[in-house]
């Protein structure tokens, strides 16, 4: 479900590769630790929920999380190709604006991009499985227009948050939001060897064993980069999201020197009035002092050990999502193997067959010629 603030914000196009990718990096980086617990992962999937605005919700996600991770290829970019500045948003390239945006105000804290080309049917030289973004995607043919309906909407939702939208998001191309993420360091997916090794495999397990190394390498990677983040700069705490505010407004906080917050003149505090009372020693007041604070150090306890069951229960769920996807694999992988085998058994019958009609016709041959030796 949704949360108040994210580590890491998973942004990508639907599509085989790329949305298998997006899930390996949501599973994987669920199990990793940050500063005590789970890391937290938005992707889209697991964490919108019904009823809601959808684009509202992943726009507050990503403005409050402390590491984005668009996935960029040859795939995700297609759409672009059709995008005009009159066109209704396209969510994937509102995301990369925003995330281009944030970045050009100093919002966003680290993106981390994962760049790849077409998925590949056999390794290339290099032993990787997918091809070179720069060398598929023709950037030529991005339209080099801005769209206006991203950038409005955009702009509208800063303002919700009380921030300003720079000078250049209007007139941000849709091939300048492409060249800002890329120009950010991160995984380029090509560079990639398998490490499991081919040997012979099939083609089903060649890509298997790249996206498992793959998936591995960007989780390290990303976790390198989180990091060395701190907390999110858009975050916001317990309490309304954005979006839920009347007219989407963002309610501001009491001034300090208000009525409410301003501290009555000579009031004396709790501990000033025990220990001014006559029927409360100083010893007794010391007691209470440490009882207290022996108090204050089971709640933290009792905190730090919920945040503990919460990640091993993460982790659990996690661990058992993984154990699902690996036991399908090795399923498919039968199946394949059982068919494969059931072929050449075929094969082998169907060799048999030939071979006893081969016998029969030779036998009745030998047969003939016996009969006419006979006759004459």
């Amino acid at each position: 479900g949704l949360r108040n603030s994210y580590d890491v914000f998973v942004s990508y196009r639907w599509g085989s590769f790329d949305t298998d990718l997006a899930e390996g990096l949501f599973t994987l980086l669920s199990l990793e630790i940050v500063d005590s617990r789970a890391v937290q992962v938005f992707r889209d999937r697991e964490r919108l929920q019904d009823g809601r605005n959808f684009r509202t919700d992943f726009a507050h996600a990503l403005m409050s999380s402390r590491v984005a991770c668009p996935i960029i290829s040859t795939n995700s970019i297609q759409r672009f190709l059709k995008i005009h500045e009159h066109s209704d948003i396209d969510n994937v390239l509102f995301e990369w604006t925003l995330i281009v945006e944030l970045q050009e105000l100093n919002l966003l804290q680290a993106c981390f991009p994962i760049l790849l080309g077409r998925p590949l049917d056999a390794p290339n030289k290099r032993g990787s499985m997918v091809s070179n973004f720069f060398q598929d995607a023709d950037m030529a043919e991005i339209p080099p227009i801005a769209n206006t309906a991203v950038s409005n909407e955009i702009a509208r939702l800063l303002q919700a948050k009380g921030v300003k939208a720079s000078p250049k998001l209007h007139s941000r191309t849709i091939k300048e939001v492409i060249e800002a993420l890329t120009m950010n360091l991160g995984v380029t997916a090509w560079s990639i060897k398998n490490s499991h090794g081919s040997g012979g495999a099939s083609n089903l397990h060649e890509h298997a064993g790249f996206k498992t190394t793959l998936f591995t390498h960007c989780v390290s990677k990303v976790m390198e980069c989180l990091q060395r983040t701190g907390a999110p700069q858009l975050a916001t705490g317990p309490g309304p999201r954005l979006g839920s505010f009347p007219g989407g407004s963002v309610p501001t906080a009491r001034p300090a020197d208000s009525a409410e917050n301003r501290e009555e003149p000579n009031r004396p505090n709790q501990n000033d009035q025990i220990h001014q009372s006559g029927g409360v020693s100083n010893v007794h007041f010391a007691s209470i002092l440490e009882e207290r604070n022996m108090l204050a150090k089971d709640l933290a306890r009792a905190k730090e050990e919920i945040s503990v069951l919460q990640a091993e229960k993460t982790r659990a769920q996690a661990e058992a999502r993984s154990e699902a996807v690996k036991l399908k694999a090795e399923s498919d992988n039968r199946m394949v193997q059982s068919k494969a085998e059931f072929q050449v058994q075929l094969m082998k019958s169907e060799a048999e067959v030939e071979m006893l009609k081969l016998q029969l016709d030779i036998a009745k041959k030998q047969a003939e010629q016996s009969s006419c030796c006979s006759i004459s």
